[in-house]
């Protein structure tokens, strides 16, 4: 049975929500949950919100990383925070995947400490999946965009690894059976972006088994013109942020034109079901959290704020990429390409 640790203890709104969230997905999802954290107030919840007979067990630990904590010190004073506990044991193979609403440096941090990486992979990814403003139903309204803030700086050989971490999660986990892939740039000419750019487009370009359109810039990933875009971590996390704070202000500006006059009142009231279809779309519940990949075994990072709904979507992602066997087979393709390409030649 696929096992999923939990920080029951991570995140603005834990453990409340992490339960029911947990709950929700045990009447869906044939896994097996670890709650990591203190059990009396997780058995408090769970008489709230009762998980199906049979499909859970608590870790109990009274330490927990909160989130504006500094994620070394909090590591290092609290040896049994949640975190670490979750992922010490997917280190000890006691669980498949994890999973934490928790504090983003310290799920990175306490992955690096305890998990694996995949061998040949010498830097992890965060993915995060972004809609686009594809109309098309038969085509994808997403974007995956890796890295978002894992890896600072990347060189030839991250850029292209974290290309097959893409092409891989995108089949397995998002349902596509050709992802097109993008590299993100300043401009669409394969000269742009300086020596690490240009290089990584050139081995892209070679790699038969990825679907490489070239560079796109940062308004074709709204346009939808790839589905996997790759980005060194800095820009992947200043892009994602930005989004975000657009998609707050528009929402700010709606409130504020709503309550401007009676006119622009009724005439939003007109628009309210595009508005609420439109919600739906840009809603991160829907797409459950952020996939930290290059370790052997998965941990998918939910918002900060994730209620119920998001924490069960986060765990659908954790439980197909445990069954799916999805980081074997990025194992497998890195192998391959470690194997195919001299990157030793582009380090300067």
């Amino acid at each position: 049975m696929t096992k999923i640790a939990i920080d029951a203890m991570g995140g603005d709104n834990a453990p409340d929500e992490i339960v029911k969230g947990v709950a929700q997905a045990s009447h869906e999802f044939d896994a097996e949950y670890i709650l990591i954290g203190d059990r009396i107030r997780l058995e408090q919840c769970m008489q709230k919100y009762p998980p199906r007979s049979g499909t859970f067990e608590i870790r109990h630990t009274a330490e927990f990383v909160g989130m504006d904590e500094s994620p070394r010190d909090a590591l290092e004073s609290k040896p049994e925070a949640s975190i670490s506990v979750a992922a010490k044991l997917l280190k000890e193979d006691k669980a498949d995947a994890m999973l934490s609403a928790g504090n983003t440096g310290a799920v990175i941090l306490a992955a690096a400490n305890n998990i694996p990486m995949i061998e040949g992979v010498e830097r992890s990814a965060l993915a995060v999946v972004i809609p686009n403003l594809v109309l098309d139903k038969s085509k994808p309204a997403f974007t995956l965009l890796l890295d978002v803030g894992a890896t600072i700086h990347c060189d030839v050989k991250h850029l292209v690894h974290f290309a097959i971490m893409g092409n891989i999660y995108s089949k397995e986990i998002l349902g596509l059976t050709t992802p097109r892939l993008g590299l993100l740039n300043i401009g669409a000419e394969d000269t742009k972006g300086g020596y690490t750019l240009t290089q990584t487009h050139k081995v892209l370009k070679d790699i038969n088994e990825l679907d490489f359109i070239g560079n796109i810039e940062g308004n074709g990933i709204i346009a939808g013109e790839a589905n996997v875009v790759v980005c060194d971590g800095i820009l992947g996390n200043v892009l994602i942020k930005l989004l975000e704070g657009v998609a707050e202000a528009l929402g700010e500006l709606g409130r504020y034109v709503y309550n401007k006059n009676i006119v622009y009142k009724m005439s939003l009231a007109m628009l309210s079901p595009g508005i609420k279809k439109l919600k739906k779309t840009f809603d991160y519940a829907e797409y459950g959290g952020a996939s930290l990949m290059g370790f052997r075994k998965l941990c998918v990072k939910a918002h900060g704020k994730s209620n119920a709904k998001a924490i069960k979507n986060a765990i659908r992602i954790a439980v197909m990429s445990a069954q799916s066997n999805m980081c074997d087979k990025i194992s497998q393709s890195v192998a391959e390409i470690n194997r195919k390409i001299p990157f030793s030649k582009f380090v300067k």
